[in-house]
């Protein structure tokens, strides 16, 4: 059925419609469809409404599956300038699919709809309730002024995966949600370019999901106020995100200043330029308080952090038996500054000038002071490069430059050729990073294409090849949204995602490689069915610097782990000494090995036990 253009088809108030058979209902460009309060719609799955005029909705309206199987296909808004409000709505078992310019959601609920999806424009959805839906929100433009908001929902998404999934959106308000989810409660990317003070996750309670309460990739933006409890990770964030952790100095209780605590594994992991540029006030707390190897409350996964680099986490509540030794975890001996710690009602410190450094460069970019705020950045990265937050204005410059002259070919020379930069390691391997961007920024597509695939070929350590991985996909569709779907291909085309939806099974899986990740759920369930005196497949595999294997004895026994090549000559033998009963884990680290596959047996007072295979890649 055609709702033609210059009509209007109105279904009137506590209305009952079925659709039957394969029936679907269009509303072409230029037609309007009026649907009044109360009114249901039923349907199965080859039944939905195409709207690509005009929708006008009242209140109190139900979107259904008709039956007792399977779901409805539910409506669809196709017309990219619509600007639709819903209020009171119900999507029961129904479909739904956003691709207009605004939409605002209050008071709706969703019931076992699976995907509830946005793929453009502005968004808000207020005090609505989601049972076993997937609220996933993304911007297919460039535009960084789009704005996604998500404020006082109650989400329970304990069948399906994520809660909230948010990408490519330069400003977001994600606050005062109660969350759970199969998955991550909140899983955001490439997100938060936008103007200064525009994107916040505040006030949330966040629990009892599977992996992560926060997982950020490539994000900007700040976590402040949450209660982040009973997950599988407290907050993971990766690959170049810009964020600060902000808790309350003046809280005098605990339910007062943000709370990441008694999460199974890592309270707050940061993969290599993800560490928090502002890390204050919070209360990292595991009642467990396992430490190192398996359980620290804090691990900053950057291999080629120099020695002398000092990680800030001073003016935090790390509660009972912390042990910094155990519970903050980095490589190459990197210094922890922890102390002097706080608690609620403790003392607040004096002001640090790098951080008012950059404190104020953030500050004149949100009142729209943009050449001030970059030259405060530069002038801090001149300044201060061996500081945290020379890295954080190292990416702010990125994100003031479309409001400051958009000149990206000078930027990229910037950080290829800045001599503070260049003079340090840390900020010359992130300047390259940036730099590519740039090229990004520039619509360089094939020079962006070949630094990613130089990557994936030669990576430093096994996150660089991931993330190379992952972002290489987010740059072709980025090419595809300014419809460039087959104007250039790389020499990896098997990178090239064939669909979005296998390009987000396969990130997800990239993710769950990285070394940090040693207890997640699929660990962990093979660990309880792990038998005696028998090896778990080591984790990563394949793994270029280092890779963890896990065993499991039944009573104390002699242990020794042996690694021998394919031809059975024994390489290295690593002494764990005598065990008592329980499920132990061992460190191998690429020290001598050249790439290739290795055997690795358990031997158990002398006695060979298990034996599995890895492989070390280049």
């Amino acid at each position: 059925m055609h709702v033609l253009s210059g009509t209007e088809l109105t279904i009137k108030s506590n209305a009952d419609v079925f659709l039957l058979n394969d029936a679907i209902l269009f509303v072409d460009a230029g037609a309007t469809l009026v649907i009044q309060d109360g009114v249901q719609i039923f349907g199965d799955n080859n039944n939905s409404i195409q709207v690509n005029g005009i929708l006008q909705i009242g209140q109190n309206v139900t979107f259904a599956r008709f039956g007792t199987s399977g779901s409805f296909g539910g409506l669809f808004l196709n017309n990219n300038v619509l600007l639709t409000t819903f209020t009171g709505t119900t999507f029961d078992r129904s479909g739904f699919h956003n691709y207009g310019t605004n939409l605002v959601m209050n008071n709706c609920t969703f019931n076992y709809c699976d995907w509830v999806y946005s793929h453009r424009g502005n968004v808000t959805l207020n005090n609505s309730n989601l049972t076993e839906t997937w609220l996933y929100l993304e911007n297919q433009t460039i535009d960084p002024n789009l704005t996604a908001t998500i404020t006082g929902c109650t989400i329970a998404n304990n069948i399906m995966h994520v809660g909230v999934d948010l990408w490519n959106y330069g400003n977001y308000l994600i606050e005062n949600n109660n969350i759970e989810a199969n998955h991550n409660g909140i899983q955001i990317c490439n997100s938060g370019n936008g103007n200064s003070g525009n994107q916040n996750i505040t006030g949330n309670y966040i629990h009892d999901c599977g992996e992560s309460g926060i997982l950020a990739y490539n994000v900007t933006g700040s976590i402040e106020g949450n209660n982040i409890q009973n997950n599988g990770y407290g907050v993971k964030l990766m690959n170049n995100c810009n964020v600060g952790l902000y808790g309350n100095a003046s809280a005098q209780i605990y339910s007062q200043t943000q709370q990441i605590r008694d999460n199974t594994s890592y309270e707050v992991y940061a993969s290599k330029f993800s560490f928090p540029w502002y890390f204050r006030y919070n209360a990292i707390i595991d009642q467990d308080n396992l430490g190192n190897p398996s359980d620290p409350l804090i691990f900053y996964d950057n291999p080629n952090i120099p020695y002398y680099y000092k990680i800030d986490v001073q003016y935090n509540c790390w509660g009972n038996n912390f042990d910094p030794s155990q519970d903050l975890k980095s490589y190459n001996g990197a210094i922890w500054k922890w102390y002097p710690t706080w608690c609620p009602n403790g003392t607040i410190p004096p002001p640090d000038p790098i951080e008012d450094m950059y404190a104020s460069a953030v500050d004149q970019f949100e009142i729209g002071n943009y050449s001030i705020a970059k030259n405060l950045c530069q002038l801090l990265i001149q300044q201060y490069p061996k500081s945290q937050y020379a890295q954080a204005a190292m990416r702010e410059l990125l994100r003031l430059e479309e409001y400051v002259a958009s000149d990206y070919t000078s930027l990229k020379n910037y950080y290829q050729t800045n001599d503070s930069i260049v003079a340090d390691t840390l900020l010359t391997e992130l300047g390259e990073y940036l730099a590519n961007q740039c090229d990004v920024k520039l619509e360089y597509w094939p020079q962006a294409i070949s630094w990613f695939e130089n990557k994936i070929a030669n990576p430093s350590c096994l996150e660089d090849s991931i993330f190379a991985i992952i972002d290489l996909g987010y740059v072709y569709f980025l090419m595809q949204n300014q419809g460039l779907k087959s104007a250039y291909v790389g020499n990896l085309p098997q990178f090239k995602p064939e669909t979005m939806e296998k390009y987000f099974e396969h990130r997800d899986y990239l993710l769950s490689l990285l070394p940090g990740d040693p207890m997640n759920a699929k660990l962990r369930s093979e660990l309880i069915n792990l038998r005696d005196g028998s090896l778990m497949q080591n984790v990563p595999n394949p793994f270029i610097s280092s890779t963890q294997l896990w065993y499991k004895i039944e009573k104390r026994v002699d242990v020794i782990i042996s690694i021998s090549d394919m031809s059975g000559k024994e390489i290295r033998k690593i002494e764990q000494g005598t065990k008592d009963s329980g499920t132990y884990k061992a460190d191998i680290l690429n020290t001598d090995l050249t790439p290739g596959a290795y055997f690795y047996t358990l031997i158990l007072d002398g006695k060979r036990s298990d034996t599995k295979k890895m492989v070390l890649m280049r």
